[in-house]
């Protein structure tokens, strides 16, 4: 987040209105998980934070209409999240709309050995390979890092791609594509298999599409997580 973007969150009316909405213990909260973010880029050198404007993020995708704002995922509730779960570190994970990349850099550092995000934004996946070089290169990781330039609908899902992630990346008209090709890809090469989904306003699509069979609901400071599953 940049300067102008988390004065906008700090400001006493939307702090009073989190304290109304929230109570003051999880407000004290999100407002931690705010901390956190800010210094994130600072501590890795990567360059994730300044949100961006759906008109303002550059594609030829004709998909761009069902595009949504970039921000990039909070640090804590993701971190908190993926370390409860007992995902396979073996296994690819996949970021749809990866953004600038900061979830990918936080899958390398829980431990993922092979990690890919999808983006249709050429800048975006610019700046997201810029920012996995340096990471892994600073800390030492042999991650396989790869950031695809790719509509998400036409991405081809792999055999060894069991753990999705997205961060509430488009509308429910591309969900239901992309949707449709995990559920087929996961037919056709039948495995255990989890999608991550924070912010998870097509949660009804996803239980629509068939392609997980169980769910279960995560909340952390003000952040919500929907965790889907299906069984080998």
């Amino acid at each position: 987040m940049n300067i102008s973007n988390l004065r906008r969150v700090l400001k006493p009316s939307v702090l009073l209105e989190r304290i109304r909405d929230k109570g003051l213990l999880r407000a004290m909260r999100v407002g931690f998980s705010w901390v956190m973010d800010a210094g994130y880029d600072r501590s890795t050198g990567a360059s994730t934070a300044e949100w961006v404007e759906p008109s303002e993020i550059d594609t030829d995708s004709a998909n761009k209409i069902h595009g949504v704002l970039y921000q990039p995922s909070k640090v804590g509730p993701l971190r908190k999240t993926l370390r409860t779960l007992s995902l396979p570190l073996d296994q690819t994970f996949v970021d749809f709309g990866c953004g600038k990349g900061r979830v990918l850099l936080i899958a390398a550092e829980l431990g993922f050995k092979r990690i890919v995000g999808v983006e249709y934004s050429p800048a975006f996946c610019e700046t997201a390979r810029a920012n996995a070089k340096l990471f892994l290169e600073n800390n030492r990781l042999s991650t396989q890092l790869e950031v695809v330039e790719a509509d998400a609908t036409l991405f081809r899902i792999q055999p060894d791609h069991s753990v999705f992630f997205m961060f509430n990346p488009f509308d429910a008209v591309v969900m239901g594509d992309v949707l449709k090709n995990i559920r087929e890809s996961l037919e056709l090469h039948p495995r255990e298999a989890w999608l991550i989904y924070n912010t998870p306003v097509c949660h009804d699509a996803v239980l629509e599409s068939g392609a997980f069979s169980t769910w279960e609901r995560k909340e952390y400071w003000g952040n919500q997580f929907i965790i889907y599953h299906r069984q080998a």
